[in-house]
Parts: structure tokens; sequence; C-alpha cells
């Protein structure tokens, strides 16, 4: 009698367990569960990035189409239906995005990589608990309906002055696109509203702007940029004074070092060359590796641009620059620390870098 009764006390436990787990965190009808690990950026960028740099590596990945480097979709499921959708990096679920649903399914893109997400769902005003995903480390490639080559500066690492690591570049504050042109009225939803962009620093000159589209609650600044190292045409140009290439790089330099102006967006027609131009010096300036600097700008190749090949922009157009910037000042130096010798000498101040670093890097 007394083994029967244990053995049902050991029924009932184990009873009890499993009922306890059907309503635990983990066994839930959702996905994702609670602490699994989700891909959300796009596998042959993150493969590219993976792999040694060379000047030609991107010309295996190089296709002529308008795009294929898209973010991952996030599939999220939940048990009873809902209409609204949360989904926040504060486990308190402060600053949420909040979204409209119909059912217990919806799809999702262009998260943060290497960040925690809390998410949740309601219905009737009525929510449900919160659950939490992480996601890989990777390259931030962006949906914005309408508009290509649009990705995320943040998460490259970044170096001191010695080569060692410090840390990374800050998410959802540099947001690199082409043209805005063509965008979508969900593209503004995304801009506005989910990557709370509050400037839109167009590079290109003036008479390439008149279609350019009025967003609501975004600032707009148009300053015409220089690029690369070209003669005549190229950042070097320090002659013609306030008209010089070199004063309008230290216009644009200083709209990042406003932290007001965060997060900022900038572009110019494919976002490729002068957006390319500003993208080295900022994240140069902020000690990210030679090889980083080239895989970034080799990344706008997967968007399918024209017919330019990435290893001859590479040869004529990218590599010179950062070989003159190498050599500004002083070769034996870091490149960030002839960037910042460049950036002084067009009229950027100390406070200014000082700034710009600040806000940009996150150091661990």
């Amino acid at each position: 009698m007394k083994i029967f009764k244990e053995i049902i006390c050991i029924i009932l436990t184990v009873c009890l367990c499993c009922l306890g787990c059907s309503c635990g965190e983990t066994s839930e009808n959702v996905t994702p569960q609670n602490g699994q690990t989700v891909t959300v950026s796009n596998f042959e960028v993150d493969e590219f990035v993976s792999k040694e740099w060379t000047s030609d590596l991107c010309d295996d990945y190089y296709e002529d189409k308008w795009s294929h480097y898209e973010p991952c979709l996030v599939d999220f499921k939940w048990q009873n239906e809902a209409d609204t959708f949360f989904i926040s990096t504060s486990k308190d679920m402060s600053n949420a995005v909040e979204y409209e649903v119909e059912g217990n399914e919806f799809f999702l893109r262009g998260l943060k990589t290497a960040t925690t997400y809390y998410w949740q769902v309601a219905k009737d005003n009525e929510k449900s608990k919160v659950y939490h995903f992480n996601t890989e480390k990777g390259v931030r490639t962006l949906y914005i309906g309408g508009v290509t080559n649009a990705r995320d500066m943040g998460g490259w690492t970044v170096y001191d002055d010695e080569g060692k690591e410090k840390g990374f570049l800050r998410q959802g504050l540099l947001i690199r696109t082409a043209s805005l042109d063509g965008i979508s009225p969900n593209g503004v939803n995304c801009l506005v509203n989910e990557l709370n962009v509050k400037t839109e620093l167009d590079l290109r000159a003036e008479s390439e702007t008149e279609r350019r589209p009025i967003i609501d609650g975004i600032n707009y600044i148009n300053i015409s940029c220089p690029q690369y190292a070209y003669s005549g045409m190229g950042i070097f140009e320090f002659e013609g004074g306030e008209n010089s290439n070199a004063n309008a790089v230290k216009k644009i330099i200083s709209v990042f070092a406003s932290e007001q102006n965060y997060p900022i967006n900038f572009h110019c027609a494919i976002g490729r060359d002068r957006t390319g131009t500003i993208a080295f010096l900022l994240g140069a300036l902020c000690g990210m590796s030679e090889d980083d600097l080239c895989r970034d700008y080799d990344i706008s190749f997967f968007a399918g641009l024209d017919s330019s090949t990435p290893s001859r922009m590479h040869s004529v157009a990218f590599t010179p620059l950062v070989n003159e910037m190498k050599n500004y000042k002083d070769d034996a130096k870091s490149l960030a620390y002839n960037v910042k010798q460049y950036l002084l000498d067009i009229g950027i101040t100390q406070e200014q870098i000082h700034s710009i670093i600040d806000v940009l890097v996150e150091e661990v």
C-alpha cells in the first residue's frame, strides 16, 4: 500500500511538473521562443562579410539587378487572435513600436542585429505576457519601401590607434541609402516611425533634387558632396574658399557633430559614391578597420546599382581614396589619425570630432 501511494505521488508530481511546464515560457505555442536566437541579416551579405577581404571578392556576389540583400523576415506566432503587436528593446516595453495585426501571425524585418528584443500582442487593449528573443550579429540591411541600397552602418567593430578592439558603432544612428525620390508611404512610415529618422541629409547637387519628397517630421538638409580623391571633384580640393570641395565636406561632417540631428539618413543618388565617401570618413574616424571599410563600401553592389563591377570601382575610386587618406599626414600612424588630421585641416574642431565619436561609438 505504501509503495502504491509513493507511485501515485510520483505520478502526480510528474503531472504537475508537466502542467507547469505547459504554461512556462519555453513551451508555449509562440515563435520565437523565449531566449531563442534568430537570424535577421541577409545570408549572402553575412557570408561575404565573413570572408577574408580582397578587392575582387565582391565580384563573385555582384549581380546586375535591383536588390539581393534584403534582411530576413522574422515570423512571429502566438496562440490567440490579436489586433496589435508591440516590439521593444526594453524589458519594460518602453518606446515600443506598435503594429496593427490580424490573427495570430506577423512578419517583421529590419531588426537590429546582436540585440535582445521584447514583444507582446494585444486584443481590444488586453495585452499578453512579454516574450523575448535575441538576434544574431551581422550586417543590418534594411527594407524601406521604394528605396534601394538601404542599411544601418551600426554594428561594425571599431579599434583604437594601437589596433585594439574598443567597441562598435551604435545601430540606429547612421542610415545610408540611395535617393528617397521613389519612397512609398510604407517607406515613409519606416523612416519616421520605425527608424525614427530626424534628419535627411541629401548629398546631391540642387539640380538633382527636383523630385525630392517632403517628409513631415524630418529635417531636410541639402549639401552637394564631392567624392573620392578625383582631381577637381574629390575631397582633397582645398582651393576656392567657401566654394571649395573641402568646405563642402566640412559642412556635411558638421551635421554629424550635432547629437540632436540623429538618427540621420544620408544619401546621394545611388548611395554608393558620395554616400560611400562620407561613410568612409565617419567609419575611419571612429576606428573601423580598413578591410571593414572596404566591406561596407562593397555592400552597395548587392543592390545591383549599375554595370560597374566592385573590383573596377575599387581600382579607380575607393582604393585611391583610402590610400590618399592613409598617407595624408603620417603614413606610420593609423587611418583614424589621418582622418582626424584631415578633418581638422578643413575646419572641423576637436570638440566636433569628440562629439561624433561619443555619439557613434559604444565602447565595451
